[in-house]
């Protein structure tokens, strides 16, 4: 999975669905004025952009959505920050991708 980082404080959503689909963050098919993004939307648009089903699970007591058959995609774990806001960022391989930061950060 190649890090793409976010281009402003709100776009966490286009940069994490840019890294598990494999495209470049502008054929993500969304405003990049956005100032968030649902999980709803963030699947629909996944979906479109990816051409595979995503579904939401739950993953050690985190929310994350991740493809149900084919996980080499990555998956999309999203953050609550506040009551409002989510923060979206990818895991892949022991990796995590957070689109705030220049390059992934290893799990230990």
């Amino acid at each position: 999975m190649d890090h793409i980082q976010q281009r402003n404080h709100h776009d966490c959503g286009i940069a994490a669905i840019a890294m598990v689909a494999g495209v470049d963050y502008n054929a993500v098919p969304v405003s990049k004025n956005i100032t968030g993004m649902s999980i709803k939307t963030l699947i629909s648009v996944l979906a479109a952009v990816s051409g595979l089903q995503w579904k939401m699970s739950m993953f050690i007591g985190k929310p994350l959505i991740d493809y149900f058959q084919q996980i080499e995609n990555g998956s999309i774990i999203y953050l609550k920050q506040g009551k409002w806001n989510l923060h979206f960022l990818c895991k892949l391989n022991g990796l995590v991708y957070d689109p705030t930061l220049t390059r992934p950060l290893k799990i230990e």
